[in-house]
């Protein structure tokens, strides 16, 4: 990792996550690639991070946090 920062890795079913986006009713700001739901404002967001508040999420972060876990 650069400067903290994970490089992006997409999904293989990242054409399905953009449409469940595209359809989605709520309002949002985003879309999480980890979990496949809305963002739906930065409260939504880690804090202090640009990651989404979800189980992946959280478990991404960890990871930031301890390299080579």
């Amino acid at each position: 990792m650069k400067n903290k920062m994970v490089p992006i890795q997409f999904p293989p079913n990242i054409d399905e996550m953009l449409d469940n986006w595209a359809s989605c009713a709520e309002e949002n700001v985003g879309w999480c690639l980890l979990c496949d739901g809305p963002i739906r404002s930065e409260k939504d967001l880690i804090p202090k991070t640009t990651t989404h508040n979800c189980p992946a999420g959280l478990r991404l972060e960890l990871r930031a946090d301890r390299p080579g876990r």
